[in-house]
């Protein structure tokens, strides 16, 4: 038995070593292609294997076959991998056939304000990552297997697989960065090693079991669908919102994904590891005992909120030190790296509402009430959209974007939370933790605030070491919200 803490500080380990691979990568692009119609082309051939690994993972995978995983054990379990693994491949399989078919519309619709003609290869090395697909399938299906076993650290580490292939690319001395079938050649080339890492440790399942029986669970296609649908909308609220900044010109997309990779940093390493965890132990609990799945769902949630507003002061603080430190050098210049701090910070500020919306989810599908969360995402989505609207109205074109990525988070968010514990007054108890919380870590962030701007001379390794004791004392003085996470245990089993 692990502690639901425990647990969360492996999988942010092997999460940070496959961030810090993604961070390297990024710095790679920005300082070869900066902002440029290039940087917009590399970053959308990358967007579709990692779009579709996140997509399953925390779709319908999430929403059917890890509990479905989770509740079946020896061969039943195998079966059910791969079973679920063929029908996913073939619908993926589906899909890239159609992306291929019609790559030029697709590039269209994403980058709508770039001649893609002008760069080498662009359609035919889009084309060429469609390939990618159904292995991202089976990259998500294995995850998934790796996970409901307790081999966390397994799929963050491929993560290290896919960025380090992707930047030994980009050092070779002799490549053209601008020459985009090859690079099309090396993101599928990636994939497949991603996935041949994760099959390595799950050698189990290459076990033949013929004539054996094979029944799907009950309802797992409408759930799979629904969950599907309900965290696709999570996931592609990023891309929508991406290709919205992408309409103020050549190098926008590349600028605001630049930031996204700094949102998902502490995204990736404080909320994600702790909604997998959540989602294992909600997954394997009695249905009938609704008052733990409500405790538990609760400490979970007040503790994504806590680490959310945590990063988020931390970025506010840091946010120029980081920019500057990973993107401004090579061909990036001082304004590129000012243009993309202003829609970091914006990003930013959305962490808290993506942390409550990130464990809701778990919850709700943990629940078997996928559906619940496709509709509030899509209410989160339609009013993210038209925010976007009204701040083009108001002339704030650059950071229009960013603030409909907010409002998102924010609708999705509340929504979510009614759906879960009901439309009645929150208890007292937890507005005063959620308060205290609050008042703790500003005033924690004030005093690193005064000493950032005390000397802006300060050298950069003073700073790094002074944004890190920021977080260590910011997570500290919030013990008592994390702790019940060391009393929630699950069987890896």
């Amino acid at each position: 038995m692990k502690s639901a803490l425990m647990a969360s500080i492996l999988i942010s380990f092997t999460l940070l070593l496959g961030r810090l691979s993604g961070f390297i990568r990024e710095a790679l692009i920005a300082s070869q292609l900066g902002t440029s119609a290039s940087a917009d082309a590399v970053i959308l051939i990358l967007t579709l294997p990692d779009f579709m690994v996140g997509f399953l993972i925390s779709g319908g995978i999430n929403a059917a076959l890890l509990p479905a995983l989770k509740q079946r054990t020896g061969k039943d379990r195998v079966l059910l991998s791969h079973y679920a693994g063929s029908v996913i491949t073939l619908g993926f399989l589906g899909l890239a056939l159609l992306l291929f078919i019609f790559a030029d519309v697709i590039i269209q619709i994403f980058i709508p304000s770039v001649d893609f003609y002008e760069s080498t290869g662009f359609i035919t090395g889009f084309s060429l990552s469609t390939i990618a697909l159904p292995v991202a399938a089976l990259i998500g299906v294995s995850a998934s297997y790796l996970n409901t076993k307790g081999r966390f650290s397994i799929p963050g580490l491929s993560v290290l697989i896919f960025n380090g292939t992707i930047c030994i690319y980009l050092m070779l001395p002799f490549i053209d960065p601008t020459n985009l079938i090859y690079f099309g050649v090396v993101v599928v080339l990636a994939s497949i090693l991603r996935l041949l890492f994760q099959l390595g440790f799950m050698l189990e399942t290459f076990q033949i079991y013929g004539n054996s029986k094979f029944f799907w669970p009950e309802n797992f296609i409408r759930k799979f669908f629904e969950g599907t649908i309900g965290f696709g909308v999570m996931v592609a609220a990023i891309i929508v919102f991406r290709s919205f900044h992408a309409l103020n010109g050549a190098g926008e997309m590349a600028a605001f994904n630049y930031a996204h990779k700094l949102f998902e940093l502490p995204a990736a390493l404080l909320i994600a590891p702790l909604c997998i965890v959540l989602l294992q132990i909600l997954s394997g609990l009695d249905g009938n005992d609704k008052k733990t799945f409500a405790d538990n769902t609760h400490a979970g949630i007040l503790a994504s909120f806590t680490l959310g507003c945590v990063a988020t002061a931390l970025g506010w603080i840091y946010m120029p030190l980081a920019v500057q430190i990973i993107f401004e050098n090579g061909t990036m210049t001082m304004l590129e790296s000012e243009h993309i701090t202003k829609i970091a910070l914006l990003l930013f500020t959305a962490l808290p509402f993506f942390a409550i919306l990130q464990a809701s989810a778990v919850a709700l599908s943990a629940q078997g009430n996928p559906r619940k969360l496709t509709i509030n995402c899509c209410f989160g989505l339609i009013s993210g959209v038209a925010t976007v609207g009204i701040a083009n109205f108001q002339g704030w074109h650059q950071s229009s974007a960013a603030i409909g990525f907010l409002t998102f988070n924010l609708i999705a968010a509340v929504l979510c939370l009614g759906s879960i514990f009901g439309w009645t007054n929150p208890k007292r108890s937890t507005l005063r933790l959620v308060l205290i919380m609050i008042i703790k870590i500003s005033i924690a962030a004030a005093f690193f605030a005064y000493i950032q701007t005390l000397n802006q001379n300060i050298s950069i390794l003073m700073s790094v070491a002074s944004s890190i004791l920021a977080s260590f004392l910011m997570v500290a003085i919030n013990l008592p919200i994390l702790k019940p996470l060391i009393n929630m245990k699950f069987n890896k089993n």
